[in-house]
Parts: C-alpha cells; sequence; structure tokens
C-alpha cells in the first residue's frame, strides 16, 4: 500500500527528485506517524490550494545523500490530475501566471 504524502512537486533536485522536506510533508509523515525509508512506495500529492483539483504521481523514497535529505525518485509520464482539469491545462494555467 502506497502512503499519501505531500510533496511541493516544483521542489526537485537536480537529478528530478522530489524533496521530502516541506512543511505539509513533515506534517503528513507526523500524522502518519511514518519514518522515510528507502524504497519506500508512495503517491505524492499537490494541490491548488483555492479549488478541488490538484496532482499525484506515485513515487519511492531513497536518501539524497549530497543533500543530506530524503527524496521521491518519480516517473514524470505518471503524473496525473485529480479534479476536473488535464495536467495540460493545470501546466498551461500556471505558466500564464
Amino acid at each position: 500500500m502506497h502512503q499519501h504524502l505531500y510533496a511541493d512537486l516544483q521542489n526537485a533536485d537536480a537529478d528530478g527528485r522530489i524533496r521530502m522536506n516541506t512543511v505539509g510533508t513533515l506534517k503528513d509523515l507526523e500524522r502518519l506517524r511514518l519514518s522515510l525509508s528507502d524504497g519506500l512506495a508512495v503517491e505524492l500529492y499537490t494541490d491548488d490550494g483555492d479549488s478541488e483539483r490538484g496532482l499525484t504521481i506515485p513515487g519511492t523514497i531513497e536518501f539524497n545523500k549530497a543533500e543530506g535529505i530524503w527524496a521521491a525518485v518519480v516517473d514524470w509520464s505518471r503524473l496525473v490530475c485529480v479534479g476536473g482539469n488535464s495536467v495540460t491545462e493545470i501546466m498551461d494555467t500556471s505558466q500564464s501566471r
């Protein structure tokens, strides 16, 4: 079973891994009483903040030795929109801001 964790999908390192060090991620880890470990399967999510839409993407946790933090390896082709808009529509909207 994949744990659902908040992640800032724009907080990626040079290798495209999502850093797992944001306030939202840390709150989810505390709420779930979950410790990150190498190989842990997760479902990352983010939301629009003011609507019902959001994005999810599966990932696998690994330790980023260069930065000394946990990160999630993701396959960006598996990014899914939740709540009515396509990923393309969301990306187009965010780039026009």
